[in-house]
């Protein structure tokens, strides 16, 4: 999300305005590494700060590290599966079995068509003036390409119009990429991303050391249900449909990811 041009999140919406209160404390740059326990009781947490352990008592301690952190602090505590917590070497302190069980994530299937008739980021992205006047209008506006939000289209549809409600959300940007973060197509195209919003698949997040400083092991198991698949062809039949609606027919669309010779279900 972005604000007047910039970047907006959660901090500076609702935490900056709170930073006088005589009852918060915020401190940045640490990680936590382990709760501290009195009995089943959590009574604060251990983190490392310019590379020394510090401790914070609190008579309540809230867990929202997110759905990556969250069991990795409880495993890294010794809370979680036992069997999962003894292959990494941590005692058990509470034996919980949905600890870093149940990840559901919506997987976004990306296509990327080549259009005609119409300049996209990637004409002015490979324009060295193009660029430059995209960064003078943001130094100076805060607007223009340099100021937009991640996507700047997006649709709620049916995989199957049986459903009640969608359950497909479309993500559409003016811009082309083998894999993200790799520098721009020369010819103009747009991606149009869809995914499922109700996904069947559940993958794990655990860890296999006891080392605060490695990173869980996440499986998110993407499509291993027979119905994430079913909606996934479904959704890439449907962008397809999309694409060729009358109102784009102008722009000449051409299939180049994942490509037009995939036609089968089985593909």
């Amino acid at each position: 999300n972005q604000r007047r041009g910039v970047r907006w999140n959660t901090s500076k919406a609702f935490l900056r305005s709170a930073l006088r209160r005589p009852n918060l404390r915020v401190v940045t740059g640490a990680e936590t590494e382990t709760l501290k326990f009195d009995g089943v009781c959590v009574t604060g947490v251990v983190f490392r700060m310019g590379g020394q352990l510090h401790r914070a008592w609190a008579g309540e301690t809230i867990l929202a590290a997110g759905a990556i952190n969250s069991p990795k602090l409880l495993e890294l505590s010794g809370v979680g599966r036992p069997e999962v917590l003894g292959a990494a070497g941590i005692p058990v302190r509470h034996a919980l079995e949905g600890v870093g069980e149940n990840l559901q994530d919506h997987l976004q299937i990306r296509t990327v068509f080549k259009v005609a008739n119409a300049s996209t980021l990637n004409q002015r992205y490979h324009n060295l003036f193009s660029r430059a006047a995209m960064g003078v209008e943001y130094a100076i506006r805060r607007s223009g390409p340099l100021s937009m939000a991640p996507s700047q289209l997006g649709i709620f549809a049916r995989s199957d119009p049986r459903l009640e409600s969608p359950d497909l959300e479309y993500h559409v940007q003016p811009l082309s990429t083998d894999r993200l973060g790799e520098p721009l197509h020369r010819f103009p195209a747009v991606t149009v991303s869809v995914c499922n919003l109700r996904p069947e698949s559940r993958g794990t997040v655990h860890m296999e050391a006891s080392d605060p400083q490695a990173a869980p092991k996440i499986r998110p198991n993407y499509l291993s249900t027979e119905g994430d698949r079913t909606v996934a062809v479904a959704s890439l039949r449907h962008v397809r449909r999309l694409m060729k609606a009358r109102a784009i027919a102008r722009f000449a669309p051409e299939e180049m990811l994942p490509g037009a010779h995939y036609e089968s279900d089985e593909d």
